[in-house]
C-alpha cells in the first residue's frame, strides 16, 4: 500500500494538478495565437490596399501620357482636364502645373468642380503655400517640415508618398514634395475633407507635372477587391476598411462581425496614400474560438477526472483487498493460537503424570494417572 501510494497515487495527483493548471495557460496561448494571425492578416491586407493604389497610380500615368499623345507636355492646354475625365473616369479633376509655379489646367471657367479645385489647391500646387509635410516612415510618422514634431490629428498637413525630401532640405511646398521623382501621390485635408492627388511626369519634359484629383468613390470598389483574406483564414476573420471618418468603406466576411460592437483583434494603417484609413480584423464568429478552447479544456478536464476516478476505484479495490488479506491473516493467526492452546493443555497434563511415573506411585494413584492420560490422549486425537 505504501509503495502504491508513493509510486502511483502521489505522482498521479501531481500530474493531474499540473494538467488542470495548464488549462488556463492553454487558453491564453490560443488567444495569443489568434491575435498574431489577425495582426499578420491586417498587415497583409494593408499592403494589398497600398499596392492597389500603386497600380491605380500607374494606370493614371498611362492615361495621362495617352491624353497628351505625341505632343510635348509643355504644349498641354486647359483641355487636359476634360480629356482626362472623359478617358479616365476615376479622375474628378485633371490638372497640369509647372515646377516653376504655373497652373495650366483646369481652367477657372471650367465646370464647378474644377473651379473649386483651383480655389482650394492652386496656391499649394503653384508653390505659393507653405504646408507641413508628413511621411510615414518605417519607424513611424515623420514631420518633414519640423522633424521635432509628430502629427497626431487631422490637419491641413500634406501626406507625401515619396520620401525623396529626406536628407535634403525640409519640404514646404509642392515642388519640394515631388523633388526629382517621376510620380507619386499627395494626400491633403482641405476643410477636413481628404483629397487624393495623383501626379506624374512625362520623361520628355520633367518640368511639367500631370495630375488628377481622384474620386474616392471610384477607388473603394478597387480597394474592396484587394480586401481578400487568405482562404485559410477566410472563415475565421472579417476584414473592414475604415476611412478617415472611421466609417466602413468596405468589408469582406460577415457584416454582423463588425456591427456587433466587438473591438477589432488587430488593425493596420494604410499609410501616406490614404492617411487615417486603416484595415481592421474582427473574428467572424466571436464566440467560436472561445467555444473551441472551452471544448478542449472540458475534454482535458474530463480526461483528468476519468483518470482520477479510475485511480480512486483502483485504490479502493487495493484497500479492499488489503483488508481481506489482513482479515485472513488474522484468522490464520487466531487458528494457530487456538490449536496451540488446545495442544498445550493435554501435553502439560501428560508431562505431569509421566513425571510421577519416575517413581512407582501407589496402585490407586497409578490407576487415576492411567485414566487421565488416556482421556487427554483421546482429547488430542
Amino acid at each position: 500500500a505504501i509503495v502504491f501510494i508513493i509510486a502511483v497515487v502521489a505522482p498521479s495527483l501531481v500530474l493531474a494538478g499540473l494538467a488542470l493548471r495548464s488549462i488556463r495557460g492553454q487558453r491564453l496561448a490560443a488567444e495569443r495565437q489568434e491575435t498574431l494571425l489577425a495582426e499578420a492578416a491586417a498587415g497583409e491586407l494593408a499592403r494589398k490596399v497600398e499596392a492597389t493604389l500603386d497600380d491605380t497610380l500607374r494606370e493614371f500615368a498611362v492615361q495621362a501620357d495617352s491624353v497628351i499623345g505625341t505632343n510635348p507636355p509643355s504644349a498641354v492646354t486647359a483641355a487636359f482636364d476634360e480629356s482626362l475625365r472623359r478617358q479616365w473616369p476615376p479622375a474628378a479633376v485633371g490638372f497640369v502645373v509647372t515646377v516653376n509655379g504655373s497652373c495650366i489646367s483646369p481652367s477657372l471657367f471650367a465646370h464647378p468642380e474644377a473651379r473649386k479645385f483651383r480655389i482650394e489647391n492652386e496656391r499649394f500646387l503653384c508653390n505659393a503655400e507653405t504646408v507641413e509635410v508628413v511621411w510615414n516612415s518605417p519607424k513611424g510618422k515623420i514631420n518633414l517640415t519640423e522633424l521635432d514634431s509628430t502629427l497626431r490629428t487631422k490637419s491641413p498637413a500634406v501626406f507625401a508618398s515619396t520620401p525623396d525630401t529626406v536628407g535634403r532640405r525640409p519640404a514646404r511646398n509642392f515642388r519640394d514634395i515631388i523633388g526629382d521623382s517621376p510620380g507619386g501621390t499627395v494626400a491633403r485635408f482641405v476643410q477636413d475633407e481628404l483629397q487624393i492627388l495623383f501626379w506624374h511626369r512625362n520623361p520628355a519634359d520633367p518640368g511639367v507635372v500631370l495630375g488628377a484629383q481622384v474620386r474616392l468613390g471610384t477607388l473603394i470598389p478597387r480597394l474592396a477587391a484587394a480586401l481578400r483574406i487568405d482562404p485559410a483564414l477566410a472563415d475565421r476573420f472579417t476584414a473592414v476598411l475604415r476611412d478617415d471618418s472611421q466609417l466602413v468603406a468596405a468589408f469582406t466576411g460577415r457584416e454582423e462581425a463588425h456591427r456587433s460592437g466587438v473591438r477589432p483583434m488587430a488593425a493596420a494603417d494604410i499609410g501616406d496614400k490614404l492617411p487615417h484609413w486603416r484595415v481592421e480584423i474582427f473574428p467572424s464568429h466571436p464566440g467560436l474560438a472561445q467555444a473551441a478552447v472551452r471544448t478542449e479544456q472540458f475534454t482535458i478536464a474530463l480526461l483528468v477526472g476519468v483518470l482520477l476516478l479510475a485511480m480512486g476505484v483502483g485504490s479502493w479495490l487495493i484497500v479492499h483487498d488489503l483488508q481481506r488479506q489482513l482479515l485472513l491473516a488474522r484468522q490464520k493467526t487466531d487458528f494457530v493460537s487456538n490449536v496451540s492452546h488446545e495442544l498445550r493443555t493435554p501435553l502439560t497434563v501428560l508431562k505431569g503424570y509421566l513425571e510421577m511415573t519416575e517413581e512407582p506411585p501407589p496402585p490407586a494413584m497409578w490407576a487415576k494417572a492411567h485414566r487421565v492420560m488416556m482421556e487427554q490422549t483421546i482429547r488430542m486425537d
